[in-house]
Parts: C-alpha cells; sequence; structure tokens
C-alpha cells in the first residue's frame, strides 16, 4: 500500500468520525430518527475505510479477500444510507427500492465470491455502487420541479458540486479499469492516479460533512420559524378568548353560569398561554 493512500485513508476515516460526532450531536439536541440513519451511514462509511488499513498486515489470501470485499460493500452501503437520508429531506425515494437494492448487492457479491473469482466480484461490486451513487447525485435533476421548490441556493451549489465531482469521478474510474489496478488502488504506486483517486474522495467527504451541516440549519431554520407561527397563533387566540371574557363581564350583566363558565374558560386559556410561555423559553 502507498504512503499517500495510507495517509488519506487516515484522514478520510477521520472526516467519517466528524460525521458521526457531528449527526450524535444533532441527535442529542432533536431526537429525530432521521440522525440514527445518518450516524448509521457515516458508521458504515467509517467501518469501510478502516478494513483496508488493516488488509495490508494480514498474509493469508483470503482474509486478505475478504477485508477488501467487505471494504467496497460497507462502502456501498454507507453512500447508499447518507445518499438517501441527505436527499430523502427533499424527495420521496420509496424504501422499498433501497432493500430491494441492498438485498441484490449481498446475494450477488457473496454468489459470485464463492463460486466464481475475486476479481469479477469486486468489479460487479464497483460498478454497481457506481451506478447507485450516479443515480442518487443525479436524482435531483430528475426531479428537478419539485427539488428547487424544496431548497435553497446555498443547498443547491452543495448538491451541484457533489454532482461535478461524481461525474467527473468516471474518467478517473475508466483509467482505474483499464490500467487493470484494483479497487482503492490498494495495488498501485501511480502517485498520479492515485492523487485523483483520493483527492475526489476527500472532497467529497468534506462536501458530504458541510452539506449534512447546512441542510440541518435550515431545517431546523425552517422548524423554527413553523413552531413561531404556530406559538404566536396559538398564543393570540389564548389572549384573545381573555380579553372576550373581560369584556363581557364588563359590559353584560351576567348571571352566576355565565360568569362561573367565563371565569373557568379564562383560567383555561391564562393557563394554556403559560404553557406556551414555557414551551418557548425552552425552544
Amino acid at each position: 500500500m502507498h504512503d499517500i493512500v495510507f495517509f488519506s485513508l487516515l484522514i478520510v476515516a477521520i472526516l467519517r468520525i466528524l460525521g458521526i460526532g457531528i449527526s450524535i450531536d444533532f441527535y442529542i439536541e432533536f431526537k429525530s430518527s432521521r440522525y440514527m440513519i445518518l450516524i448509521l451511514g457515516w458508521s458504515l462509511w467509517l467501518i469501510a475505510g478502516v478494513l483496508p488499513l488493516f488488509s495490508f498486515m494480514v498474509t493469508e489470501a483470503q482474509l486478505y479477500e475478504i477485508l477488501i470485499l467487505y471494504n467496497i460493500i460497507l462502502t456501498t452501503l454507507g453512500l447508499l444510507v447518507l445518499a438517501y437520508s441527505l436527499t430523502s429531506n427533499y424527495l420521496t425515494i420509496q424504501k422499498r427500492y433501497i432493500i430491494t437494492y441492498i438485498v441484490i448487492l449481498f446475494i450477488v457479491s457473496h454468489f459470485l465470491y464463492f463460486l466464481a473469482n475475486f476479481n469479477l466480484t469486486v468489479s460487479f461490486v464497483s460498478i454497481y455502487q457506481q451506478i447507485m451513487w450516479l443515480y442518487l447525485i443525479l436524482l435531483p435533476i430528475f426531479k428537478w420541479k419539485v427539488f428547487r421548490h424544496s431548497i435553497d441556493r446555498h443547498t443547491w451549489y452543495y448538491f451541484f458540486s457533489i454532482l461535478i465531482l461524481g461525474v467527473s469521478y468516471i474518467p478517473i474510474a475508466i483509467i482505474i479499469y483499464l490500467r487493470g489496478f484494483s479497487y482503492g488502488l490498494y495495488d498501485s504506486n501511480d502517485v498520479i492516479l492515485i492523487s485523483f483517486n483520493y483527492g475526489y474522495l476527500l472532497l467529497i467527504t468534506v462536501l458530504l460533512n458541510i452539506l449534512l451541516v447546512h441542510l440541518e440549519y435550515r431545517l431546523t431554520q425552517r422548524e423554527k420559524h413553523a413552531l413561531k407561527d404556530r406559538y404566536s397563533h396559538n398564543l393570540g387566540n389564548a389572549l384573545q378568548a381573555v380579553y372576550t371574557a373581560l369584556e363581557l363581564s364588563k359590559n353584560y350583566d351576567l348571571n352566576e353560569n355565565d360568569e362561573d363558565m367565563i371565569l373557568k374558560t379564562s383560567q383555561d386559556k391564562i393557563k394554556e398561554a403559560a404553557e406556551l410561555l414555557k414551551e418557548i423559553r425552552d425552544l
């Protein structure tokens, strides 16, 4: 394994740990299940990136092949989960398609490995991964009319940057295949090709971290505005009810039952307003 590959994998692992940390922080703050999906995606991608660091220390050929195979499989799953989580905030993606993709990935990859050979398995999973990745980053383009009404200008820039990087990797992948190198260039000494391959990987990882923070910030702002509208509307209704009760008590000769009803309604609305104020302070 070339030194550039080794240190690139270490840096990428740190960036993925950062992604896990950001996702955990959001989960602790908001207790939403979507952050658990992000934690899972980053964790799978982190484990995938660590496996090659152990592969060069093993001497048994089959164990080496299994580590590299699961490096590719877990990378595919990690990217799939992350892309699904980030994209599904704005577009509807059927979960059955995701499940079907995962089932095909596991069945076919293990079938090819045990009944065919390692190189064929790696080629299949690599192509399968690229098809999935390109589809998910192109999905906003396919559903542009829906997507453009759901995002802000800065979010579109991040998605567009990931799209450009994803498409630009195609010639790099073709060159790697034509030169006969394996997935990840773990057996290559071509400094230029390694630099392009891992430069792309580092940029994608950084962009996904930035996109994650930006998307969650935008979602938080949107939820905050929605809560602001709801609380102000409910608080206004409660105050209006109390004001109406005071006007009725002041301007009309009410019997005892009506006074009791108005008093009870006023107390309920004052209690409701107090609870709303407490929730606003908690935010």
